[in-house]
């Protein structure tokens, strides 16, 4: 009776551990928080995001608590021609440990028409308004601001060129305009 207690006791705490270590390995990155003052220049971010698919008509405003992102990107490189038609979403996560306003680009690269900015408030998104520099040829610039020792989830919602289609130069920038 006694082994049989210790079988069902270990099988309990074996399911359990085993069901939070699949939990928590959905998404990787929920936990890695990129310092936006200790970039410089330009730190390449594309290892520290997590990413899903959608449907061009898909309100990710709306469905945001439903999708499933993935750690990674799931194509570097040229994106398949089924993937190209859909919109594509990166989620990452950034913090500020200054005293002040801290300010950074997110820059994806050149191959999106649309480039939409959200910070993940609970389980609902809140767009952050397109500011980009002031200099025409940096219409794939977004700024992201955060207040002092602030943090958030940002998730980018791209869509695709359709003849121009890479995915490995997603970026966050220090951009100086002249």
């Amino acid at each position: 009776m006694q082994t049989t207690t210790k079988r069902l006791h270990f099988l309990i705490t074996f399911c359990t551990l085993l069901l939070t270590s699949l939990s928590n390995a959905q998404d990787s990155n929920a936990f890695y928080y990129t310092n936006i003052n200790k970039v410089t220049v330009v730190k390449a971010i594309s290892g520290r995001v997590s990413s899903t698919y959608t449907s061009l008509h898909t309100d990710i405003e709306k469905e945001y608590p439903n999708l499933n992102f993935t750690p990674g990107i799931r194509h570097r490189g040229t994106v398949p021609n089924q993937f190209v038609t859909k919109k594509i979403l990166l989620k990452f996560n950034i913090r500020n440990s200054t005293d002040t306003l801290n300010s950074i680009y997110f820059f994806p690269g050149f191959y999106y028409t649309k480039i939409q900015l959200y910070k993940v408030e609970g389980s609902t998104l809140s767009k952050i308004p397109n500011m980009l520099p002031n200099n025409p040829d940096s219409i794939g610039y977004r700024l992201i601001s955060l207040n002092a020792h602030d943090s958030a989830t940002i998730i980018a919602e791209l869509v695709f060129f359709e003849n121009l289609y890479q995915l490995n130069q997603t970026k966050a920038c220090k951009y100086k305009s002249s």
